[in-house]
């Protein structure tokens, strides 16, 4: 565990200089628009791959927002007059004993970076370390990158009491939950990030978050939430060299303890959604391992693999990211080999865990790989899904041929036609969701019939007698089958039960004939 930062970090003890910040920010415009106009339709591009030079050139007047560009996204040196005046009120001698910016010969630079973010409209300002000062420090915290968005736009976001933020580094998730949730808690073991998410509340008003530091739900012993997200040091390493990376523990087990320990934290229907990876063992089926880890939390939960790296691809991108020391990284990459031959490790697996606390004495678990692209935001398009397989989990056996289901209306029938003795003649028929997870699966012609029925009108037993019928078969052969095939597609959300969620009843488009 890393020291505690001083009292003085980030005006900690000083509510009104940070206050006097966010005036000197928004004085300026330092908003997502405001940046953007001053940088330049690719000047986030160019900050994001660390190419500064564009963007120092295009802030060269010297207005305040040119200076705070260059402080707080450049990460450049600027004249100590200038930094006055762009922070003013401030003090600059107390900015630099906060840790805001340091000061030297060179002139004054960023001691964080603050970044302009925009969410649904609101505007944020999110502070987290510079990689080009302090990178390699073990406390260093992240900002805002693709695992960070990718876990906000998946979270499910149904009005709630109560979310928890574990693991919060900057906050990020916290902020995203604003709005969501009446009362937020924020935790993290690593003292600096509770410092700098604790700044970042306070920039942005947040007054209805309340940072803890701890190491997983220790600080939250004996409390409930409606809402749990978490974005933890999930990164298999043989390390134990940074806090937002490397967990301590042995391979997934961080993972692991967070599945096996949620459900106690959860009120009954309450969701818990972290970013994991996965060991993929030799001889070992990766799914079942993973499932042991459900048994008895009391919740129903869906494990979606969205990626496998090969161990060697993913040692070499932890190292890369880590190593700026090029002689050290063949040492590293041997190291990280012989930790994974050890233990049998083939391969890493990656995605998103979803939970649901249920009150069914026997809960359900899905673990499938998603590979495909999906929409952005996906939350509602997950809420959906468990709903759904609650559905489904409720019905009793056989009781799913009762049922009238409707075509979301998202869905699409794409044919594919080739040329044969001189006539067009359909090859493959694909359903596709254009929404959502946008999942995508083959169908014959009978059973794109089957679901062209799905009017709402007609049961699926009424459907599956039509649809033996059409193919001169005997229904009790074609039902089991045509049954399963049914579920899949309710299960994912072609299919929707009436009465169906407002919006989504819908009919299937299919493609037009071709003109002969």
């Amino acid at each position: 565990m890393t020291d505690a930062p001083p009292a003085t970090f980030l005006f900690a003890d000083r509510p009104e200089e940070i206050a006097n910040l966010r005036r000197a920010l928004d004085r300026a415009g330092y908003t997502v628009a405001g940046v953007r106009a001053a940088i330049g339709e690719h000047g986030f591009t160019f900050l994001s791959r660390a190419e500064v030079a564009p963007v120092v050139r295009r802030t060269a007047g010297g207005s305040p927002l040119d200076t705070l560009i260059r402080l707080f996204l450049c990460g450049v040196a600027v004249e100590p007059a200038a930094a006055e005046a762009a922070l003013a009120p401030l003090d600059l001698h107390g900015c630099a004993a906060a840790g805001l910016v340091h000061v030297d010969a060179a002139g004054v630079v960023g001691g964080l970076k603050i970044r302009p973010y925009d969410v649904t409209g609101r505007q944020w300002l999110v502070a987290y370390d510079s990689a080009g000062r302090g990178a390699h420090r073990a406390d260093f915290v992240l900002g805002i990158g693709a695992a960070s968005l990718t876990l906000a736009s998946m979270t499910v976001r149904p009005t709630v009491g109560s979310l928890l933020d574990l693991g919060t580094g900057s906050g990020i998730q916290a902020l995203h939950g604003l709005g969501q949730a009446e009362r937020i808690v924020a935790t993290d073991r690593n003292p600096r990030a509770v410092a700098v998410a604790a700044f970042n509340f306070a920039l942005n008003g947040a007054t209805e978050i309340t940072v803890r530091r701890g190491d997983l739900f220790a600080p939250v012993t004996g409390e409930r939430f409606d809402l749990i997200v978490s974005n933890p040091p999930f990164v298999i390493s043989p390390e134990d060299r940074f806090d937002y990376r490397d967990s301590g523990l042995p391979l997934d087990e961080i993972c692991r303890r967070i599945v096996r320990q949620a459900g106690a934290h959860l009120n009954d229907g309450g969701w818990c959604q972290l970013l994991a990876n996965w060991a993929h063992r030799s001889g070992e089926d990766w799914r079942a391992r993973l499932a042991g880890w459900f048994e008895g939390t009391g919740c129903d939960a869906w494990v979606i693999q969205r990626d496998v790296e090969d161990i060697e691809h993913y040692a070499s991108t932890w190292i890369r990211h880590e190593e700026p020391d090029p002689a050290r990284t063949g040492e590293a990459f041997n190291r990280w080999m012989d930790f994974y031959q050890q233990a049998g490790i083939e391969a890493v697996g990656s995605g998103l865990i979803t939970m649901r606390r249920t009150t069914r004495p026997t809960p359900w678990l899905r673990i499938e790989e998603v590979t495909q692209d999906i929409a952005v935001p996906s939350g509602d398009a997950i809420e959906a899904t468990f709903h759904r397989l609650e559905w489904l989990a409720g019905r009793p056996e056989g009781d799913l041929q009762n049922q009238r289901l409707v075509v979301a209306d998202d869905v699409r029938l794409y044919e594919t036609r080739r040329v044969h003795e001189g006539r067009w003649v359909a090859e493959e028929h694909e359903l596709r969701q254009l929404q959502g997870l946008r999942h995508v699966g083959s169908v014959d012609p009978p059973g794109a019939g089957l679901i062209a029925g799905c009017d709402g009108q007609r049961t699926v037993g009424q459907l599956i007698d039509r649809l033996a019928d059409s193919v001169g078969a005997d229904v009790t052969d074609v039902t089991p089958q045509a049954v399963a095939i049914v579920t899949r597609l309710v299960e994912q959300g072609f299919l929707l039960p009436l009465p169906a969620p407002a919006g989504e009843q819908g009919r299937l488009e299919a493609s037009p004939p071709p003109t002969r």
